[in-house]
C-alpha cells in the first residue's frame, strides 16, 4: 500500500486520515423562523455558502450558519445569543 504523506500526518494513509478526521457542526441561525438548526457536516441539508442574507461565522439580515467543534459548544454559543430563537438538532442527522 502506498503511503501519501501530507501535512496532517506524515505516516497515515490518505483515506485513512479522512475517516478519522475530527466532525465539524454547523449551526443554522434562521431569523425568519427563529430556529437555531445544529447539523453535522456531512448532513444533506448542511449548506453553509454564503447567501445575501445569511453571513458565514456572522450574523447577516437572514441570520448565519457558525462552525463548531462540538454540539456542546454549538449549544453555549446559542445560550449566548442576545435574541429569541429555538433551539433545535437536526432530526435527519441527529447530532449529539
Amino acid at each position: 500500500m502506498k503511503v501519501i504523506k501530507n501535512r496532517f500526518s506524515l505516516d497515515m494513509p490518505f483515506y485513512l486520515h479522512t475517516l478519522t478526521r475530527a466532525m465539524d457542526y454547523w449551526l443554522n441561525i434562521d431569523s425568519s423562523t427563529r430556529i437555531a438548526k445544529l447539523h453535522k457536516e456531512t448532513c444533506i441539508y448542511c449548506k453553509p455558502y454564503d447567501q445575501h442574507t445569511k453571513g458565514i461565522n456572522e450574523m447577516n439580515s437572514g441570520g448565519g450558519w457558525f462552525k463548531f467543534e462540538s454540539p456542546k459548544e454549538a449549544e453555549q454559543y446559542y445560550r449566548g445569543l442576545d435574541i429569541k430563537i429555538f433551539w433545535q438538532p437536526c432530526k435527519v442527522c441527529k447530532p449529539e
